[in-house]
């Protein structure tokens, strides 16, 4: 597996899980409410 792809999947990953914990933030509260 070439060094590049990785780097680039490990950083699609991280994207992911920001935008994983983002969504659960948001989402985490309005279920409270509700």
């Amino acid at each position: 597996m070439p060094i590049k792809l990785f780097q680039r999947t490990l950083k699609k990953l991280r994207k992911w899980n920001l935008f994983k914990m983002f969504t659960s933030l948001f989402l985490l509260p309005n279920q409270k409410h509700s």
